[in-house]
């Protein structure tokens, strides 16, 4: 199997929810919240050989009024 590309890839997905749980410390709100989360990957011979993700946890904390 042939490397999807040369180089890392880099998905981003956004996740979409409702906060409908206690969440770090804050009660469930029912409001409908979203935070994105970017990953790099690297393959080698056809397989996923690194992989790194980074969510938007700021955003999050702050849509669940756990930050200002």
């Amino acid at each position: 199997m042939a490397d999807p590309a040369p180089g890392p890839a880099t998905p981003s997905r956004l996740f979409r929810g409702r906060h409908t749980g206690p969440r770090f410390g804050v009660p469930p709100s029912g409001d409908q919240i979203e935070f994105r989360v970017t990953g790099l990957v690297r393959f080698r011979n056809g397989w996923r050989s690194e992989h790194w993700a980074v969510a938007d946890a700021v955003t999050l904390l702050r849509r669940t009024d756990a930050l200002p």
